[in-house]
């Protein structure tokens, strides 16, 4: 899943929030990760490019892994809202 903050130091403070979620590219793990479009997918793109297929630094994907999807769902909801 991809989703968009507004700013891109805000999606690093949510980042910093998130208590189940490791900082990582997705690499078929078990675990629940949250890349930042930008840090791991943008090297290599021009500008236009990144723009094309909405890679910047407000958005980020979330990989799901095993855990308790209500814990993930609350660990969401609580670094959003701080």
């Amino acid at each position: 899943m991809s989703a968009r903050l507004l700013d891109g130091q805000v999606l690093y403070d949510f980042i910093d929030r998130l208590e189940l979620f490791e900082l990582s590219p997705s690499l078929g793990s078990v675990d629940s990760l949250v890349a930042p479009t930008e840090l791991f997918y943008g090297s290599g793109f021009t500008n236009q490019e990144k723009q094309r297929v909405g890679i910047d630094s407000q958005t980020f994907r979330l990989s799901v892994g095993l855990q308790d999807p209500d814990d993930l769902m609350a660990d969401l909801k609580r670094a959003l809202q701080a």
